[in-house]
C-alpha cells in the first residue's frame, strides 16, 4: 500500500509533515519482536512488549517511538482533530538545542521511526496512554481483562523498573559498572563530553535501521533507537540516557537524556529536568501498564 504524506497547516507546526498509515490496520513493524509477532495489531504488539515490574505493574520494554506515536496521531486526525493539533510534536524545539538539522527530518522520515518521540507535551503523552488503554480494552483476544496504560506514578515505581531483579542499591540499570566498558563500548546514551577523561570522538547520528543495537562503540551524537544498548535484567532498554522519561508527577522525569552528564545515569540520581517545560528535545516517555481487578 502506498504511503501518503500529509502536511498540517503551517499555523499548527512549522516545517512539519507526518506520514499517513492505514487507520484500520493499526499495525507497525515491531522493533525487536520475533518475526511472527511483527504483523500483529498494535495493541497486541504493545501487550507483548510489557515486562513485569512488580505485582500488577508492568513497563514497556522501550520508550515510545516516533513510529508508535505516529499511529496515535493518524487516529486522532481521523477522529479528534482538536486533540490532534494539541498532540503534534513541536519541531521548532530543535532550534533551542543547536540541532536544527533534525527539524525537517526527525518526526518526518521513516528512518527515525524507531527513535523515541520527543518535543511533545505531557498532556500529549497522557492522551497517548488513554488512547492506548481504549484501543486495548476494545480488542478481542486480549490477555488481560482490564488494564490502564499510564506514565510511571513516581520515582519509586520508575526505580523499581530500572532496578529489575538486581539487589537494592545497584547504581545503574545494568549494575554497578561504569557507563562504559574497558574496551570503550558504552552502556547508555549520554553526553560523552562530560565524562572524565573526555571522549572527543564524535560519531554520526544512527541512521535509524530496524536492527537491534546491542552495543555502540562511540555512542550517538544526539538520540539513538529505542532498542539500543543492552536491556536491564527484566528486558527494559534505555532507562539511563537517550530521553528523560516523564513521570505522572508534575514537571518530573527520570533517567537523564542524551545531553545529560554521566552522573544523571544513576537510578537514584536527581531529576536534572525537574521543572523543565515540555515540549523538549530531551524528554520523552515510557508507558507503564497496570492490570486492574
Amino acid at each position: 500500500m502506498k504511503t501518503i504524506r500529509i502536511i498540517p497547516p503551517l499555523s499548527l507546526i512549522f516545517g512539519h509533515m507526518f506520514r499517513r498509515l492505514p487507520i484500520f490496520l493499526l499495525i507497525l513493524p515491531a522493533f525487536g519482536l520475533p518475526l511472527q509477532a511483527q504483523q500483529l495489531p498494535f495493541w497486541k504488539q504493545t501487550e507483548l512488549s510489557m515486562k513485569k515490574v512488580t505485582g500488577n505493574v508492568y513497563a514497556c520494554e522501550t520508550e515510545v517511538s516516533n513510529g508508535q506515536y505516529l499511529i496515535f496521531l493518524n487516529w486522532l486526525q481521523a477522529n479528534d482533530t482538536a486533540l490532534y493539533r494539541d498532540c503534534l510534536p513541536d519541531s521548532n524545539q530543535w532550534f533551542l538545542v543547536g540541532a536544527s538539522f533534525l527539524i525537517n527530518s526527525y518526526h518526518r522520515q521513516v528512518k527515525y521511526d524507531s527513535y523515541p518521540v520527543v518535543n511533545i507535551s505531557k498532556q500529549a503523552a497522557m492522551a497517548y496512554c488513554k488512547w492506548l488503554t481504549r484501543q486495548y480494552m476494545q480488542a478481542e483476544g486480549r490477555l488481560y481483562k482490564n488494564v490502564v496504560y499510564r506514565l510511571p506514578k513516581d520515582d519509586e515505581e520508575w526505580a523499581l523498573a530500572a532496578l529489575g531483579t538486581q539487589p537494592e542499591g545497584a547504581r545503574y540499570p545494568w549494575g554497578n559498572e561504569s557507563t562504559h566498558e574497558i574496551n570503550g563500548q558504552y552502556r547508555c546514551n549520554f553526553n560523552r563530553l562530560t565524562q572524565k577523561p573526555v571522549d572527543s570522538v564524535l560519531s554520526k547520528v544512527n541512521n535509524g535501521t530496524y536492527l537491534e543495537v546491542t552495543r555502540i562503540k562511540t555512542g550517538a551524537v544526539v538520540l539513538c533507537p529505542v532498542k539500543s544498548y543492552m536491556p536491564n535484567s527484566i528486558g527494559l532498554y534505555n532507562l539511563s540516557g537517550n530521553v528523560a522519561e516523564m513521570l505522572a508527577l508534575p514537571s518530573r522525569t527520570k533517567g537523564g537524556s542524551w545531553n545529560s552528564e554521566w552522573k544523571f545515569m544513576a537510578i537514584t540520581a536527581l531529576d536534572e529536568y525537574e521543572g523543565t517545560p515540555v515540549p523538549s528535545p530531551y524528554i520523552g516517555f515510557r508507558v507503564f501498564m497496570e492490570v486492574m481487578p
